[in-house]
Order: C-alpha cells, then structure tokens, then sequence
C-alpha cells in the first residue's frame, strides 16, 4: 500500500498475528494519551508529566503517584477522578468525524508539522529515536 494511504488513514496499519501476544480490553488503557475514536490526548495530565519529568526528583514523584501508587487501572481512574473531579475523562472523549470505517474524533491533527517536526518540541522522529538510544530507552 502507498505510503500516503497509510498515513492518510492508519487504521489500515495491521500488526501480524507472531507479534501479537494478547488483546485486552482496557478502557481508558492508554490515557493520558489518545485512542483513536474513543478520546483525545489528555493535554492536562500530559503537561504535568512533562513538566515533571524534567527532573530526576519530579518524574519519581510522578511515578509513585501515577504509576506505582495505583496497583491497577481502576485505582488509576480513581485516583484520577479524586484528583480531578468525576467528569475529567468526560471532556476527552471522542466526538464523530467518521472517515470510513473509523471515526477519528474531533481533534483529528497531527502532531507532526510539514518539516517532519513533532509540534510540542520541534524535534523529528529521528531525533526522538537518538534520544531515546542515549538514555538506553529505545526497544527494537
């Protein structure tokens, strides 16, 4: 397939059956990022991750709130909603922009600009990889 097509519409991006383990489902599984048709990027709780991970102190504390501090996802979303207030996923969730057969939500952009720039830290994918390989965090 075209590499325009796919770009265009990444739902026809299929991951064969030896790299798959399991399929789980996980509502709200990936927030604070985005799922595609279900909710957005949680810009809030993606800010105070960013903003605490600039230091080594501030993203531990992140983590043992975040991550460590909530045995499971539930605990998570509750741990979420005591902070935030009941309806913090609500404003997130994905209107109708349906393209056939997915429906995008209503903030279909991209992140990337048309220099191949993430648009938050004006980095490429190539630099984020870099990055990622001298902090030992890239997975092959």
């Amino acid at each position: 397939m075209e590499h325009e097509v796919i770009q265009s519409s990444p739902h026809l991006t299929l991951i064969p059956s030896y790299r798959v383990n399991a399929v789980v489902e996980c509502p709200w599984g990936a927030h604070p990022t985005d799922v595609c048709g279900y909710y957005n990027l949680d810009e809030v709780m993606w800010g105070l991750f960013l903003g605490a991970d600039r230091t080594a102190a501030g993203l531990k504390a992140w983590m043992d709130e975040w991550v460590y501090g909530c045995p499971d996802r539930q605990s998570y979303l509750e741990h979420l909603r005591r902070r935030f207030g009941k309806d913090i996923l609500d404003r997130i969730k994905a209107g109708e922009y349906f393209s056939k057969p997915v429906n995008y939500g209503p903030a279909f952009t991209s992140l990337w600009d048309e220099k191949g720039r993430e648009r938050s830290m004006g980095v490429t994918l190539e630099d984020i990889e870099r990055i990622l390989a001298e902090r030992r965090m890239f997975c092959e």
